[in-house]
């Protein structure tokens, strides 16, 4: 997997990289628009204005109460490595991004992002890069941890953009 030097390194290995995961397991399968997960998780105005440092993520599904992330922050970067995962290897079942045993998950990720969903995702990493210190993620890492965090997030932003360079224009 493309994402496995960062996937439970700080990516992965939180409650909210589980809820996530979730999220997909449980949602109507088939495939998907980054602005609609966005939407269904209540992130898309947030990043659109720039106000999701500490935005409440969350998402309520047919038949189950109201799930609420911890850290929007965390949620975003994760997405964002899904994301890529899927730019460079298409459908993605959910058992992939967990040990072995840990998901009993069959069903795939099938998220598509458009230009404007991947410079979105862009620049609300970048804003995390330039300001880590915003985000309440600061508070439960020491600066070694948000250190290695940062560079975990400069690696997808960097993956983002190599594939918008990639890209035809449209």
């Amino acid at each position: 997997m493309t994402l496995a030097p960062w996937w439970e390194s700080w990516l992965g290995g939180t409650d909210d990289s589980l809820l996530l995961l979730d999220y997909f397991e449980k949602r109507t399968p088939g495939a998907v628009s980054l602005a609609e997960v966005l939407v269904e998780l209540h992130l898309l105005t947030p990043l659109q204005h720039g106000s999701w440092a500490r935005a409440d993520a969350w998402f309520a599904l047919p038949g189950m109460p109201e799930a609420h992330f911890g850290l929007a922050v965390e949620v975003v970067i994760d997405l964002s490595a899904v994301v890529v995962e899927c730019i460079h290897s298409g459908v993605v079942p959910v058992a992939a991004f967990g040990p072995a045993g840990e998901s009993d998950g069959v069903i795939d990720i099938d998220l598509a992002a458009s230009a404007p969903e991947l410079v979105l995702l862009q620049s609300a990493l970048g804003s995390f890069l330039a300001e880590p210190g915003r985000f309440e993620i600061s508070e439960f890492l020491d600066g070694d941890e948000l250190q290695e965090l940062t560079s975990h997030c400069t690696q997808i932003v960097a993956e983002l953009q190599a594939y918008l360079s990639a890209a035809p224009a449209t």
